[in-house]
């Protein structure tokens, strides 16, 4: 049977095997089976038969919103979300960055001291490692370190360290987003729920101390797999020129400048806890700064025209789904019941 007909008959068979479980569970009302029934068809709509991420999050939304299992209010003010707004916000960062050549220009003198294939890439899984906590998505630092790898390539010509640079690249780009609260949309997501279900949300140095750690350790033992398994002991020890004498020239006034204001927009993100400005009004404000075009040249009309608009209404989708969840109780009784059941093993 081919694979297609298999999702197909798979995932039918999971959406109607959930719905006649929340159908004939006991103890939830209707708006709580239609959360749930949403919640389980849009991972089954994902997962299984593998359908875009945007639109069954949208239309899962709007189906909890014609149902009235969520308010119209509730669900357009999605849309204005201070998640969507960061996003917002960091992406006009990155685009500034990816337009200046700053990133790439940075990158190559951070790697020139290092002439040798097996140093340059542990120099170069630290390098991407950094940049998780300036640039908000891994397909903007995947564009933006296109250059850096097409550069290196080109110099060292080898075509298997070829092969493992294009391991490299995309698995510590995807590994080292956990390090950042900004690095993936999932993490604001996530925070976001904490802070509704009344935990504790960590602020972007709360989440660097916690995580970071994880996503260091992670890029450095996939850095040295693929330096173990996919290069020989002749590539590892090749020597080569990683930097043209035209990227050793001296940062020019425009690119310090852009350096300054992304170290002072990363500074003032991890002390949001220390000064009360909350994250996406210190992103904004850089953004507005970075996007002048007496500042960068890149006026912030351009700037917004690369913004993943298409991510943004992912995340609102995937947000007003949580919010079904969270205020139809839903989530509320799940946790009851886990409390219950460790109490009742408790007394046994």
């Amino acid at each position: 049977m081919p694979l297609r007909q298999v999702r197909l008959l798979t995932g039918s068979l999971l959406i109607f095997a959930t719905i006649l479980i929340f159908v004939a569970a006991d103890g939830l009302t209707m708006p709580m089976r239609l959360a749930l029934m949403v919640f389980a068809t849009t991972l089954v709509c994902w997962t299984i038969f593998d359908l875009p991420e945007t639109p069954v999050a949208l239309a899962g939304a709007l189906a909890l919103g014609a149902t009235g299992t969520v308010s119209e209010e509730a669900m357009f003010a999605a849309l204005g979300n201070d998640i969507v707004w960061l996003m917002i916000a960091a992406f006009v960062i990155a685009s500034v960055l990816q337009a200046s050549g700053l990133v790439e220009r940075l990158t190559f003198r951070l790697l020139a001291p290092f002439q040798r294939v097996s140093s340059l890439f542990w120099a170069v899984t630290l390098t991407i490692f950094a940049t998780a906590f300036i640039i908000p998505s891994t397909s903007a630092r995947a564009v933006i370190f296109m250059p850096v790898f097409l550069g290196l390539t080109a110099a060292i010509g080898r075509p298997g360290v070829t092969r493992a640079l294009a391991l490299l690249f995309p698995s510590v780009i995807l590994l080292s987003a956990a390090a950042s609260l900004t690095g993936a949309g999932a993490h604001l997501v996530a925070v976001d729920f904490i802070r509704r279900s009344g935990g504790k949300a960590p602020d972007f140095l709360d989440w660097a101390l916690l995580a970071a750690p994880f996503g260091l350790v992670t890029s450095l033992i996939a850095c040295g797999l693929i330096l173990r398994f996919f290069l020989g002991a002749e590539d590892r020890n090749a020597a080569f020129e990683p930097c043209t004498p035209a990227e050793r020239q001296p940062l020019n006034a425009q690119e310090r400048t852009l350096l300054a204001v992304t170290a002072l927009i990363v500074l003032a993100l991890a002390t949001s806890g220390l000064h009360g400005v909350a994250l996406p009004f210190v992103a904004l404000i850089g953004a507005l700064v970075m996007a002048s075009e007496k500042v960068s040249g890149l006026s912030f009309r351009k700037a917004l025209k690369t913004v993943e608009w298409n991510l943004l209404l992912f995340l609102a989708g995937t947000l007003v789904i949580g919010e079904a969840l969270m205020s139809t109780g839903t989530a509320a009784l799940r946790r009851s019941r886990s409390a219950a059941s460790r109490f009742a093993a408790n007394m046994r």
